[in-house]
C-alpha cells in the first residue's frame, strides 16, 4: 500500500500511527513524497501528471521515510540533535514486529548518526 502524507509534523504523526496498523494486518507500506511546494496529490497531478508518476516511482518504505524526515529536522552534527533523532527513531524501530527489520533499521540509525 502506498500512502501520500504531507512531510509536515501532522503527516509524520499520521505515518507513525499507520505503521502498527499495517503490521497488524500484514501490509507493507510505502510513502509517496510530494514535490517541494505542492501540498497534495491533486495539486501535483494538476501541475504535471509526470511529476505524480515520478513521485509514485520513488516511493520509500515507511520506516525509511520516517527516518529520513527525523534526520532532516535535527542537526545530526551535534550531540543534542543525535539524541533527539535516535530517541524518535528508536521508538519507531522498537514498534516493529519483525526482528530482521529491527536490526536493519538499527543499522540505518547508526549510519545516520
Amino acid at each position: 500500500v502506498r500512502l501520500a502524507f504531507d512531510g509536515d509534523a501532522a503527516g509524520i504523526a499520521a505515518t507513525e500511527r499507520a505503521i502498527p496498523i499495517a503490521q497488524t494486518v500484514g501490509i507493507d507500506l510505502t510513502i509517496i513524497s510530494l514535490p517541494e511546494g505542492l501540498k497534495d496529490p491533486d495539486e501535483v497531478i494538476q501541475k504535471d501528471p509526470a511529476l505524480w508518476q515520478q513521485s509514485i516511482d520513488t516511493a520509500q518504505p515507511v520506516v525509511d521515510w520516517i527516518l529520513h524526515h527525523y534526520a532532516m529536522r535535527e542537526d545530526l552534527k551535534t550531540a543534542i540533535g543525535k539524541r533527539k533523532f535516535t530517541t524518535a527513531a528508536l521508538a519507531v524501530v522498537r514498534s516493529l514486529a519483525d526482528p530482521v527489520e529491527q536490526e536493519h533499521y538499527l543499522n540505518k540509525i547508526s549510519e545516520y548518526t
